[in-house]
């Protein structure tokens, strides 16, 4: 865990890395009565997402302006190191509520004080995929369109979704962000899932919702552009573009899992003895090596996303070659993270098939997550060999 105390938080009573990660410890036993719940109904319950708003999280990743922390990202994912022990899903899904807080802070300033004069910890949920279709209706744009794929939305009273809209006759659709407010919106019950199971990962169906001027923004300049001063966020998150940081949403959880499936593992075999060949199965040597490397490999995920944390920080994140950089910076973590995980899952044996046990759930749990179209790495090493093709061409 990198401990230390963000270098844009911490000061003026504000809860340090340190101070937040301990919230987390102490939220996580609190959630675990929700486990099983969220397996057998399909979505985290009501009292998961009502513990994750008492603990004081809500703030880790938000604006300032609004009573955010502005921790860095590895704030984030020590924080959902705890939780994802007790379970994937609510992982993904409460890691979502906190990372959505920041990706509000990139529409315009009046809308984020409307979100936030509503409730001081609002629930947003999101689907970035354009999906939706709208036309222009004088200032405002009609939208129409059905997104899958949408964590959480149960528990949530605000959407994001992502669409083309056609702004101006005879002009290309440009690709942007909506925001929809309470009752512009319906959910759709689709999530039967072998991973992340208990996500509710359900379908938002809207139907000529009427958006705001200020409730959509272009994504067009999201790879490369500072947006803040229509945000009104000024913190180093918030002027570096998405593209540059977007991925941490995934990946940080993702690793939160994979260190719970490496403890489990290790709690599996320790006092087991062997069935075809007699004695302590934690004493044979390609059970150790396993283990071994698997931990490396977690080690060096977690080392590669501080580091690119780091460069988000120093304002290398800003340029399309850097976020092409930091691409496949995430697409290496998702593939490590990949690898690693698969050799714990084959270290447990024909018992790490039961369904009932956390150890086969969190390997479920990641094979949903590196099913994300965002994380399909192939592409991500590709973006970057094409920028270093062009740079030397």
């Amino acid at each position: 865990m990198k401990s230390e105390t963000s270098g844009e938080a911490g000061a003026g009573g504000v809860p340090s890395h340190a101070d937040c990660v301990a919230m987390a410890e102490e939220l996580a036993p609190r959630l675990a009565p929700f486990v099983d719940e969220a397996e057998r109904s399909r979505r985290v319950p009501k009292g998961a997402a009502d513990a994750l708003i008492a603990s004081g999280l809500m703030p880790l990743v938000r604006p300032a302006r609004h009573g955010g922390y502005e921790h860095g990202w590895m704030a984030y994912a020590d924080v959902l190191a705890p939780i994802a022990r007790q379970s994937g899903s609510l992982a993904w899904v409460l890691g979502f509520l906190l990372h959505h807080q920041w990706a509000l802070g990139f529409f315009p300033q009046a809308t984020q004080d409307e979100v936030y004069s509503q409730a001081a910890d609002p629930c947003i949920a999101s689907m970035f995929a354009p999906s939706g279709r709208a036309k222009a209706e004088g200032s405002k744009l009609r939208l129409n369109g059905e997104w899958s794929f949408s964590s959480g939305i149960d528990n949530c009273d605000w959407v994001m979704l992502g669409g083309f809209a056609e702004v101006a006759p005879g002009e290309p659709p440009v690709n942007g962000w909506f925001l929809l407010k309470p009752g512009q919106f319906e959910v759709r019950d689709t999530w039967h899932a072998v991973g992340l199971s208990g996500t509710g990962s359900n379908n938002v169906v809207v139907r000529d919702a009427l958006i705001d001027e200020d409730h959509w923004v272009r994504a067009d300049p999201f790879g490369n552009d500072d947006m803040s001063a229509r945000s009104g966020n000024g913190g180093i998150r918030f002027t570096t573009p998405p593209a540059g940081q977007f991925q941490y949403g995934l990946v940080a959880p993702m690793i939160g899992i994979a260190m719970a499936l490496h403890a489990e593992v290790l709690r599996f075999n320790a006092g087991r003895q062997g069935l075809l060949i007699p004695g302590k199965i934690a004493d044979d040597p390609f059970l150790q090596a396993g283990l071994g490397e698997s931990e490396a490999e977690l080690a060096a995920a977690y080392a590669a996303m501080s580091k690119l944390d780091d460069a988000i920080t120093a304002g290398e994140m800003r340029t399309p070659d850097g976020i092409a950089r930091f691409r496949a910076g995430m697409g290496f973590v998702a593939k490590t993270i990949t690898t690693a995980s698969e050799r714990l899952f084959y270290l447990s044996g024909g018992r790490g098939l039961d369904s009932r046990k956390p150890l086969s759930r969190h390997w479920r749990d990641l094979h949903a997550i590196t099913n994300h179209a965002a994380l399909k790495y192939e592409v991500m090493f590709q973006g970057l060999g094409q920028a270093a093709l062009a740079r030397v061409g």
